[in-house]
């Protein structure tokens, strides 16, 4: 298969993704008739899509949260979703993402230390692309537990993370 083939379906699925989560996320609060979390950030204004489906924009980037290109990897096209919860005062083992990897949080807050990249916060409503090759861990500092949304962009035959 030509690189230019592979990335032409990997766009595609991303795209799919961007209306999976946008179908995810809006339609309940549509449908409960209640608003986000006071926690969450705004949500950027309903628009349609390319498609004709009502939609929230969660993140447009080419970048990871440190400012950072990623490339998509080489190989046949694979998506993998998880929801990860951590507990109060949890922590996530120390690693490094070795493909892209979006991430949503649906409730609560994450600090993550990046170590000589500094330390970040996350709460409900943000979305990112984590950092790649770059060690870190997440920590659940508070009281409440956190569940993030993630969403590894992979090849059929490659490793998410390392130590």
């Amino acid at each position: 298969m030509t690189s230019s083939i592979r990335n032409a379906k990997i766009q595609r699925c991303a795209a799919g993704v961007a209306i999976f989560l946008a179908a995810l996320t809006l339609p309940h609060d549509m449908a409960m008739g209640s608003a986000p979390p006071a926690e969450s950030a705004p949500l950027a204004p309903i628009a349609q899509t390319s498609a004709g489906y009502p939609s929230v924009r969660l993140l447009d980037t080419g970048k990871d949260i440190l400012g950072r290109p990623f490339a998509y990897p080489a190989g046949d096209a694979r998506l993998i979703s998880e929801i990860i919860t951590l507990g109060p005062g949890a922590e996530g083992a120390l690693h490094r993402h070795l493909v892209p990897m979006f991430a949503y949080v649906i409730e609560g807050e994450l600090t993550v230390d990046y170590g000589t990249e500094g330390i970040r916060n996350y709460k409900a409503g943000d979305a990112l692309v984590e950092a790649l090759a770059v060690r870190h861990r997440g920590v659940n500092t508070s009281t409440m537990p956190v569940k993030l949304l993630v969403i590894y962009i992979a090849a059929s035959d490659g490793k998410l993370v390392a130590p």
